[in-house]
C-alpha cells in the first residue's frame, strides 16, 4: 500500500478526522496516565534518558504526544515507564465503532 494511499488495509476510506480521533485518544492516554502517576514531561523525558533514549528533548516529546505523531515503541516505551500493565482501549473502540462493527 503506498504511504499516500487514503485506503487502509482493509480498503476502507480513512479521513484525516478518523487519524485525528485517533491522535487525541493517544494524546489524552499518556496525558492521564502521566498525570495518574504524577509525572511530568521533565520526569518523563529525563527517565527516558536514563534508559539510553535520547531521541527526545522534553519539548520535542511534548509535540510528539500532544500531536499523536509517535511510534508505538514510544508509546510501550513511555507505558512501561509509568508502571502500566494494562491499557484500557474501550476509549479506541468508541471513537470507531463502525470500523470495528464490520459484517
Amino acid at each position: 500500500m503506498d504511504s499516500n494511499d487514503p485506503q487502509n488495509a482493509d480498503g476502507d476510506i480513512v479521513y484525516e478526522s478518523d487519524t485525528g480521533i485517533w491522535s487525541n485518544s493517544l494524546c489524552s492516554l499518556i496525558e492521564e496516565e502521566l498525570q495518574q502517576h504524577g509525572v511530568t514531561y521533565s520526569d518523563l523525558t529525563q527517565q527516558l534518558h536514563n534508559l539510553g533514549i535520547t531521541d527526545y528533548s522534553e519539548e520535542c516529546l511534548k509535540l510528539k504526544i500532544k500531536r499523536g505523531n509517535f511510534s508505538a515503541a514510544l508509546l510501550i516505551q513511555i507505558l512501561c515507564i509509568l508502571g502500566c500493565e494494562r491499557v484500557d482501549i474501550r476509549r479506541f473502540v468508541a471513537a470507531h465503532k463502525g470500523h470495528f462493527n464490520k459484517e
